[in-house]
């Protein structure tokens, strides 16, 4: 049977998978991904018809420009709290890790081409082609790369979301209080299309990781089951 301490361990510099110089780029990319969605979410309502949401757009001009420009810059802070995630379940889950990893920056690839396509809808409308636009996010004819594009986003992103989870549990360096949150961010953002609250949930993970990294925080484990990991 595996044993879990909640204490601090003593361990040297070196042995910490961030390095200490590096320990700052990584706090900010774990906080700046999901607090720049959240904001994302915050600016921009949840419409459930692509015509109501183009309407909306023709209106709200330049606070959908904001809220488009801070989700695309939100994708390479992602990735850089993907590969922090990865440093820090690596030692306890390799193969699943390293899946976990390739998957979710996989996503983020499918990621930036969802906002291109809502780039591309936004230019649509405000050039006088409401009904175009209102196509375009409604991939009437997505062709090859926009099915592929899908393909690459939401499974992958639900997929890579509950291998990472599963190497989070596994970590002495994640506290597992970040494991609540990071279970709901998939159910309500992915499944029930609950864009804020789900960000939210994310944002809360990002914190709890973050701390843990700035902390140097790791959890004592037997020894015997580190192991055995895989």
């Amino acid at each position: 049977m595996t044993t879990y301490i909640e204490r601090p361990q003593a361990y040297s510099e070196t042995s910490y998978p961030i390095a200490a110089r590096a320990r700052w780029f990584a706090v900010t990319a774990v906080l700046a991904g999901g607090v720049l969605q959240l904001v994302e979410s915050l600016l921009e309502p949840e419409f459930s018809d692509s015509s109501a949401r183009v309407d909306w757009w023709l209106t709200h001009s330049l606070q959908l420009q904001v809220s488009q420009a801070v989700g695309l810059l939100a994708v390479p802070f992602l990735i850089g709290m993907i590969l922090t995630a990865y440093r820090l379940v690596r030692a306890e889950s390799r193969r699943i890790a390293a899946v976990a990893a390739c998957v979710l920056v996989t996503a983020m690839v499918g990621l930036a081409m969802v906002h291109g396509i809502e780039l591309a809808a936004h230019i649509a409308a405000v050039n006088g082609h409401p009904g175009a636009a209102a196509a375009i996010l409604d991939l009437a004819h997505p062709g090859i790369p926009g099915v592929l594009g899908f393909a690459m986003f939401v499974p992958m992103a639900g997929l890579g979301n509950i291998l990472l989870i599963v190497a989070m549990w596994r970590s002495s360096y994640i506290p597992r209080l970040a494991i609540i949150p990071a279970i709901a961010f998939p159910v309500l953002d992915l499944a029930l299309s609950l864009g804020v609250a789900g960000h939210v949930a994310s944002v809360l993970t990002d914190a709890v990781i973050a701390w843990a990294v700035l902390t140097r925080y790791r959890r004592a484990v037997d020894t015997a089951a580190a192991d055995g990991a895989h």
